[in-house]
């Protein structure tokens, strides 16, 4: 058996992540084989330490578990561009992904980096504002948590302290991003 970067892995790591193969393809793109799809325990992990959903009781993190798809991109690959309808909110579990804002109706040439355990894709959070407003695109092979911004609303909705958590979150993630533009 093979991790997604064509990795031989020994026997004991493929016995103990047997329970988790899963053919993973999508129209788009040539199958790439068996890939190691991670544990609902280690996607509740990994959101809990993301700077968007750290500090939830491990009840919500397992029903945003429950919702996330995990997906691997080729290096170059664009995930979103300005004006594209929004979706999902992301995680990134590994690889880097480029992220360049659109400022004064052009994406600016130099962005930030995104690495592993960020969040991006932040708009599918506000329904108000239904198209991307940058672009993000993977700098090497990724692989990525996508969350449904409807589904995600819904869970933070029926849950208001968590709901209420997250967007002070998100609001200073937001602020953060857009000073840190401007200086």
């Amino acid at each position: 058996m093979e991790d997604r970067n064509g990795r031989r892995l020994n026997a004991s790591t493929t016995a103990s992540l047997r329970p988790y193969v899963v053919k993973l393809t999508t129209p788009s793109r040539r199958p790439k084989g068996n890939i190691i799809m991670p544990s609902t325990e280690v996607i509740t992990k990994t959101l809990g330490g993301t700077n968007l959903f750290a500090g939830l009781d491990s009840n919500t993190l397992k029903r945003i578990a429950a919702i996330c798809k995990v997906d691997d991109h080729d290096a170059n690959e664009v995930l979103y561009r300005p004006g594209d309808k929004v979706s999902n909110i992301y995680v990134l579990l590994s690889g880097r992904v480029s992220f360049r804002l659109l400022s004064h109706g052009q994406s600016q040439s130099s962005g930030s980096v995104i690495s592993s355990r960020m969040v991006f894709g932040w708009a599918a959070l506000i329904p108000e504002h239904p198209r991307r407003i940058a672009t993000a695109q993977c700098i090497e092979p990724s692989t990525i948590l996508a969350i449904n911004g409807d589904d995600l609303l819904e869970i933070l909705q029926s849950e208001p302290q968590a709901g209420f958590s997250v967007m002070r979150r998100l609001t200073a993630m937001i602020a953060r991003n857009f000073m840190d533009r401007d200086t």
